[in-house]
């Protein structure tokens, strides 16, 4: 049993790193975590309760686990996403961000731990983001402008499980030839009323 507290952890070196209890689902909490130098490879889930760091010269191998971050996403060196999922399950205002160009995840599910009653906070997008396979939302907001929005690559998916405080605010973009529902939103409306999702029916072709 580790209490992390505002601790920082970091992993240098060519080695595998698994969170998970061996046997068991269940993960070790971290607080801050930076991966530093050559390739780490995870090999069970991770849970980061604040800030995740991929530095400068780094390559992260997440194959097909769950990272759980709670605060920051840096990718800063080179993300090698495989088939995994990221969640950010937060309560803060926070931010996805990384090296210059557009940050792809395979799957996200948004599951921001939010007060019964308060609003969801925004997680705010500082590079463009590429949805792979799939994002779920369950609660809370993403912030997305004309230079740093969301997008759905060709048969990705989109799930809003609760459309009272989970959307987009901002644009999103798809490609492909999928009938989708684009989950927007407006942040200066009250929860309740503020999900608008846009619908299209399929595009012709795979490219569109």
């Amino acid at each position: 049993s580790v209490n992390p507290e505002t601790s920082t952890v970091a992993f240098y070196g060519t080695f595998n790193l698994d969170g998970q209890q061996s046997g068991s689902t269940n993960t070790m909490s971290f607080y801050n975590v930076t991966i530093n130098g050559n390739t780490r490879t995870l090999t069970g889930n991770l849970n980061v309760d604040n800030n995740f760091t991929i530095s400068s010269g780094t390559t992260w191998s997440a194959g097909s686990n769950k990272i759980y971050v709670g605060g920051d996403w840096n990718s800063a060196g080179t993300w090698t996403y495989g088939t995994s999922t990221v969640v950010f399950d937060g309560n803060g205002y926070n931010k996805i961000q990384g090296a210059a160009g557009t940050i792809t995840f395979a799957n996200i599910e948004l599951s921001r731990n939010t007060t019964l009653g308060t609003p969801s906070k925004n997680v705010r997008l500082l590079n463009p983001v590429l949805i792979n396979t799939a994002m779920t939302f369950n609660k809370g907001r993403v912030y997305s402008t004309t230079t740093n929005y969301l997008s759905f690559a060709d048969n990705a998916t989109c799930t809003v499980t609760n459309d009272d405080s989970a959307y987009v605010h901002g644009p999103v973009r798809k490609t492909g030839n999928d009938a989708f529902s684009f989950p927007l939103g407006d942040t200066t409306l009250q929860d309740s009323i503020s999900y608008h999702p846009l619908g299209i029916s399929a595009p012709g072709s795979a490219s569109d």
